[in-house]
């Protein structure tokens, strides 16, 4: 699957982001950390996932993996 076609940014588009800015100022913050070395490394703070389910393994088993991970850890959502 290739990425979408750039396209120019528009008004809304920017009044849309400092409207997420304002609500979560430290968005930039989240995702440098987020794609940094330690983000790649949750093993090394919960130890490695193992998840099981009846069927057959899906394609994206990491994708579906740090999913699991995701809504053990937090149940509310």
């Amino acid at each position: 699957m290739s990425p979408p076609a750039a396209r120019e940014v528009s008004a809304a588009d920017l009044t849309r982001l400092r409207s997420v800015l304002a609500e979560d100022p430290t968005l930039d913050d989240d995702l440098t950390e987020w794609h940094s070395e330690w983000s790649g490394g949750a093993d090394r703070l919960l130890g490695p996932a193992r998840i099981t389910a009846a069927g057959d393994t899906p394609n994206r088993i990491t994708w579906f993996t740090q999913v699991a991970v995701y809504l053990a850890l937090h149940r509310d959502g």
